[in-house]
């Protein structure tokens, strides 16, 4: 970081003697501080993640009361629930590259507008088949909005708040699944039928219209939105991220955009991308994820995410990461429910089988934490796609339990508690390979630009 004189007035009248004439980005973000700008940017990325929850979890309800008019039978019924997960895992990777390469908040309005209208689509259907497809083409959308926000959010934030939203974002995301179930018992008690010759509009079409209308909103509320500055960083785009940072200084201080002290930023590594056709632009961006440095941590988070998401249900998380480690708190949540899950086998006990039980949805309290060691272990033109496939490998654990526990329900459900018990424990084992905070490291020299 450089110091020097700056001569003349601010628009705000004042002399400014001392200004920074260079920093990086974590400093100038730093010296931009939290406050209105980030937190108001902050919660609509999170709606984003809210959205991305209501979809699929929507399908437990829709299916049910659509089962007559699509004329499914149990098994149909059983593919099209499977189809979000199918539809994410499609697409994680193709949405991280153009995560990376069109940027954080075109890749979000752009997935979730698409998401919501092909939602809204198929509640106009009038058969299982062009159902299905809608369905289908929504899916492909929803794993940029549950992915690109975790990046996005660390991105317009200073580093030692990173680890915080993060973390606290998982609350928030059970709001959506909170509000799946109060949106199909308030819709779905509703009694009416519309005719309109072989087809029927009834409330569980409405009910779609109300899930998909959250992706629009969202979209909405994020286009006027800035770019990520770390992504205008990686593109060499550095006046336009000087410019962000500066507005974010202004509406956190409420101060004139020339007090803003940092006058210039250090360049990060520029990897151009356009000069490039699509399959090297692709290559040039994917195969450093799966060499060294980088390949262990896509596997390690990967892993973890895989071993939460096949145990997970749902319970509001704290902010205790912000007074232990992440590191910490992922070891303690995976030891934790693994032991619990395991001993459920042995307790004979009713209460103490119910506390048992709902330890095990403390497996969200690590989805946050992952996903900050994500984006603080790779570079910015890589995070995305870091993001998209790290998310994308977690969700298989999703479709992994279902199954398992499926086939396993009638002829082994001890079975169960071992096999996803232990599958925690070695997480567990594995969260200790994970690298210590940055967030730590840096809280001494952010104390410091603060004060400026």
């Amino acid at each position: 970081m450089k110091f020097g004189i700056c001569k003349g007035k601010t628009n705000s009248g004042r002399i400014q003697e001392k200004c920074i004439y260079e920093a990086d980005l974590d400093q100038a973000l730093d010296v931009a501080g939290i406050g209105y700008y980030n937190i108001k940017y902050c919660l609509i990325l999170a709606f984003f993640i809210v959205t991305s929850t209501i979809e699929p979890f929507g399908y437990g309800f829709v299916l049910p009361a659509a089962k007559c008019d699509l004329q499914m039978n149990e098994g149909q019924r059983g593919i099209i629930a499977s189809i979000p997960y199918i539809g994410i895992l499609a697409s994680s990777f193709p949405w991280g590259y153009l995560i990376d390469t069109w940027g954080r908040k075109r890749a979000l309005v752009y997935s979730s507008l698409f998401a919501g209208i092909f939602s809204i689509i198929s509640a106009f259907m009038p058969n299982l088949i062009t159902f299905a497809v809608c369905k289908l083409l929504s899916s492909l959308c929803i794993s940029c909005t549950a992915a690109a926000p975790y990046t996005y959010i660390a991105e317009i934030l200073p580093p030692k708040y990173r680890d915080v939203a993060a973390t606290v974002m998982n609350p928030i995301q059970i709001m959506g699944s909170a509000l799946v179930p109060l949106l199909a018992w308030g819709i779905l008690s509703l009694d009416f039928k519309l005719e309109f010759g072989i087809y029927v509009f009834r409330p569980w079409r409405l009910l779609c219209l109300a899930y998909g209308s959250f992706f629009i909103i969202a979209a909405i509320l994020a286009y006027d939105a800035p770019e990520s500055p770390k992504f205008l960083m990686s593109q060499n785009r550095i006046e336009e991220s000087l410019n962000i940072l500066k507005i974010i200084y202004s509406k956190n201080k409420k101060k004139a955009l020339d007090d803003y002290p940092i006058k210039t930023l250090k360049r990060e590594p520029y990897r151009q991308t356009d000069s490039y056709g699509f399959r090297s632009s692709l290559k040039r961006q994917s195969t450093p994820l799966l060499q060294p440095p980088y390949i262990k941590w896509i596997a390690l988070n990967s892993f973890l995410l895989f071993g939460v998401y096949a145990n997970i249900v749902a319970l509001p998380v704290s902010i205790s990461v912000k007074v232990i480690s992440k590191k910490t708190l992922i070891s303690f949540v995976l030891l934790t429910t693994g032991v619990c899950c395991v001993l459920i086998n042995f307790v004979n006990n009713g209460a103490l089988l119910v506390i048992f039980m709902q330890s095990l949805v403390m497996t969200t309290l690590a989805i946050g934490p992952i996903g900050a060691y994500t984006t603080d272990i790779f570079p910015t033109h890589l995070r995305g796609m870091a993001m998209c496939l790290v998310m994308m490998v977690g969700r298989s654990g999703a479709i992994f339990g279902s199954n398992l526990v499926g086939s396993l329900i009638n002829t082994g459900c001890v079975a169960n508690f071992y096999i996803f018990g232990g599958l925690l424990l070695i997480c567990a084992f594995f969260s200790f390979c994970l690298p210590n905070d940055k967030s730590k490291e840096h809280d001494k020299t952010s104390i410091e630009i603060t004060k400026l």
